[in-house]
């Protein structure tokens, strides 16, 4: 219902009742933390992520795919607050867990390379982002019922990533674009079609550009 005001006020209410029960517990800190980042709170989101994860270090039994999961969302966390060093360290801590999965859990993997494909934006290094990007993508087409729209912003992020310099890669942009336009979200459509227009603007195909910018209109 994504009413996450009402959500923390319940999920406070049960977790001091969960003291004996350190899975249950670890659980609900973690929710609390999802539930203020949510809310844009990322420094009460933090304190509850590494409460789940200090819980989570005292379980016996504990999975790769729970402490990966927790590292994961410590380092989203600090990305929206631009602390990089300290989302780098988790996220590669994260990436560790999840790769000593058997089999590997490749949908929590490719979440992963899109968090380093953002740290990489927040650190002006395009090719690098590129990277992480086209790998996060790569990983969830071999992965079933992924949904489209998940695939449509990564698409129209790495069609805005080839139009950026050093690459200015048109070509590759083009190629994203259609991909954009495969996927059943008129809202990715329509920034798709806004950049490709601007890509019509800069080649100066300024005819072409007319039909677009009416048709977005």
């Amino acid at each position: 219902l994504k009413d996450f005001n009402k959500a923390i006020y319940f999920l406070n209410k049960a977790f001091p009742l969960f003291d004996k029960n350190l899975l249950r517990k670890a659980q609900l800190a973690n929710n609390l933390g999802n539930a203020y980042s949510r809310l844009n709170q990322e420094t009460k989101a933090l304190l509850y992520y590494k409460i789940a994860l200090e819980t989570r270090k005292h379980i016996q039994n504990i999975t790769n795919n729970e402490l990966g999961e927790i590292h994961t969302n410590i380092s989203s966390s600090y990305l929206k607050l631009y602390e990089l060093e300290k989302a780098s360290f988790h996220f590669e801590q994260a990436k560790i867990y999840y790769l000593s999965n058997n089999p590997v859990n490749q949908l929590a993997l490719s979440n992963i390379e899109e968090i380093i494909g953002q740290y990489h934006l927040l650190r002006f290094d395009i090719e690098s982002a590129i990277k992480s990007y086209e790998q996060s993508q790569f990983l969830h087409d071999s992965i079933l019922n992924t949904p489209s729209i998940e695939s449509g912003n990564r698409y129209l992020t790495l069609a805005n990533l080839y139009m950026q310099p050093p690459f200015r890669d048109t070509l590759k942009g083009l190629f994203y674009l259609k991909k954009v336009n495969k996927v059943e979200s008129e809202l990715l459509k329509l920034e798709a079609l806004i950049l490709s227009t601007s890509i019509l603007i800069n080649n100066k195909k300024y005819s072409e550009a007319k039909i677009s910018i009416k048709e977005i209109l």
